[in-house]
């Protein structure tokens, strides 16, 4: 079974009036989810918050407290970019332990694979600063809680058109975590993500950064994504992939210049799995374009269901 993570808490999170980031991105997705004709191979599961110490495997203490005061008075955090109040804390948290509720999930065989439904977006975010949108490291925090549970090798694929500048950060120096970003060159943040960006101590060779240039077409992407999957077998082994998936990388996007589309992001989707021997968690990140999201998901979620 495929699993789809959704909680209302993540609706009440609002970032600011004509904010890109809005809950209408999600509203789109739950709408296509809704409509499937292939629910009863799926399990729509709510999830429990993520605890502090989940939240600071990957975040500073210092970091936590901070936001939480921040969202209790309401206003901005250097960087965030988004307004932000008690709903915003309470949306983070759980879309935080939702991410590792499916992982956990799908490490144990309980679900062949899963995409998580959720808000705030998480891949920015570094250890202490909330920038782009996110306030915790959804797929960090995931990561950090399967190496926990015994997952020797975890592969982490994103294809957000922007990099994950807080997630390569987080494992950096890691040997466990292997961080490969495919997003479009010279766009936020900037100076982060270039090619010779690689890791650093035992975590050298473990970070793999793929910039594409604005409006490349969708088989030049596609050529160099299996690429590198090719060369990522080549040094790694997963146990699991978990991926963030910005539908943003797709054509129409109102903050992006890349041109894929539903049809793509499903072949990206059976390459990872193939390499991750079907263990797959993906991660809502970006995506600003109502009826790309819509496409970009349906193939992308349709494809989680035939692999399952």
């Amino acid at each position: 079974m495929t699993g789809f993570i959704y909680h209302q808490a993540y609706l009440q999170h609002n970032p600011g009036w004509g904010h890109p980031e809005s809950p209408d991105r999600l509203k789109a997705i739950k709408q296509a989810y809704d409509n499937l004709n292939r629910r009863d191979k799926t399990i729509l599961h709510t999830p429990r918050p993520a605890t502090e110490d989940e939240i600071t495997a990957v975040h500073t203490g210092e970091y936590f407290r901070e936001m939480g005061a921040v969202c209790l008075t309401g206003g901005y955090h250097r960087g965030m970019e988004s307004e932000l109040d008690s709903a915003s804390w309470d949306a983070a948290l759980f879309a935080a332990g939702g991410g590792i509720e499916a992982s956990e999930k799908v490490l144990s065989g309980e679900w062949s694979n899963a995409f998580c439904a959720l808000r705030p977006p998480g891949h920015h975010a570094t250890p202490n600063l909330a920038m782009g949108f996110c306030l915790f490291n959804n797929i960090a925090a995931a990561a950090a809680q399967l190496l926990k549970k015994g997952a020797g090798k975890v592969l982490i694929v994103d294809w957000d058109v922007h990099h994950g500048n807080g997630t390569q950060e987080i494992f950096y120096s890691s040997d466990e975590v292997f961080y490969y970003s495919t997003h479009q060159r010279s766009l936020y943040p900037y100076g982060s993500g270039d090619e010779n960006q690689t890791g650093a101590g035992k975590g050298e060779g473990f970070t793999l950064n793929r910039p594409i240039e604005p409006g490349a077409p969708a088989d030049e992407y596609l050529r160099l994504f299996h690429q590198d999957l090719n060369t990522i077998e080549g040094r790694f082994q997963p146990e699991i992939a978990l991926i963030s998936c910005g539908f943003d990388v797709c054509k129409g996007d109102t903050l992006g210049r890349l041109n894929l589309s539903g049809v793509h992001l499903a072949e990206m989707t059976q390459a990872v799995s193939r390499l991750a021997g079907g263990k797959i968690v993906s991660f809502l990140e970006g995506g600003y374009n109502l009826n790309s999201i819509v496409d970009g998901f349906i193939g992308h979620f349709q494809a989680l269901i035939d692999l399952s």
